[in-house]
C-alpha cells in the first residue's frame, strides 16, 4: 500500500510539474511572438505619430503619397533581398507593389524624433518636381522604422532616392520668383592723382 502511495503522489508531483512547465513554455512563446511581431511592425495598432499622419494626408491628399506598413515594406521588397546600394541617409532595396510595378525603397537609418521632421520631408519631396528627383510613390513612419518608396529607375543613381534632396535642390537651383540676395554695396572710388608736368627738352638758359 505505501508503495502504491508513494508512485501515485510522484505521479502527481510529475503531472503538476509538466503542467507546470508547459505554461511557462506557452507564456514564453506569447510574449516571443508579440515582440517579434512589435519589432517588425506586424501589430495593428496606433502608434503617437498617428495624428501627425492623418492630418497630413488629409492637407497633401492630392500629391498622393500612399501609407505603408513596415510590414507592408518587407513584403514589397521580400525581406529586403535585393540591395540596390547604399546611400547617405541609408540603404536602398528593390521591390515590387502588387500591381507589379518595380519601386525602389529607401530605408532611412539613424532615425530620432517624433517624426514631424519627416512628414515634413515628405510632403517636400512629394512637391518637388525635379529632373534629379524620381517621383514618390509613397512612405512608411512606423515607429522608428521610416522609409521612401519611389519609382524604380533602372539606370538611376542612388542620388535620385533622394532623402532631403527637395531642399538641396532649393539652395542649388532657387525658384524664380525667390528674391536675390542684396549685392555687396559699391566702394568709392578713389580721386585721380595729379600727375607731374613732363620734363622740357631744352635746358633753362
Amino acid at each position: 500500500m505505501d508503495d502504491q502511495g508513494s508512485k501515485r503522489k510522484k505521479a502527481i508531483i510529475a503531472g503538476i510539474l509538466a503542467g507546470t512547465l508547459s505554461s511557462l513554455l506557452f507564456l514564453c512563446l506569447v510574449i516571443l511572438t508579440f515582440f517579434s511581431a512589435y519589432k517588425y511592425g506586424m501589430l495593428p495598432f496606433k502608434s503617437k505619430d498617428e495624428p501627425r499622419i492623418e492630418s497630413f494626408l488629409q492637407k497633401n491628399g492630392n500629391l498622393h503619397p500612399k501609407r505603408y506598413t513596415y510590414a507592408d515594406v518587407k513584403r514589397m521588397t521580400r525581406s529586403f533581398t535585393e540591395k540596390l546600394g547604399q546611400g547617405g541617409f541609408g540603404a536602398v532595396y528593390r521591390g515590387s507593389l502588387h500591381d507589379g510595378r518595380q519601386v525602389a525603397v529607401k530605408m532611412l537609418k539613424d532615425t530620432k524624433g517624433d517624426g514631424e521632421e519627416f512628414m515634413n520631408e515628405v510632403a517636400s519631396i512629394s512637391r518637388t518636381c525635379h529632373v534629379n528627383i524620381v517621383t514618390l510613390t509613397g512612405f512608411c513612419l512606423q515607429g522608428s522604422k521610416r522609409a521612401l518608396v519611389y519609382e524604380y529607375m533602372p539606370n538611376g543613381s542612388l542620388e535620385r532616392y533622394a532623402f532631403r534632396a527637395a531642399r538641396y535642390i532649393e539652395l542649388r537651383c532657387p525658384l524664380p520668383w525667390r528674391a536675390s540676395a542684396p549685392s555687396p554695396p559699391l566702394q568709392p572710388t578713389p580721386p585721380p592723382q595729379p600727375s607731374s608736368p613732363p620734363l622740357s627738352s631744352t635746358a633753362d638758359r
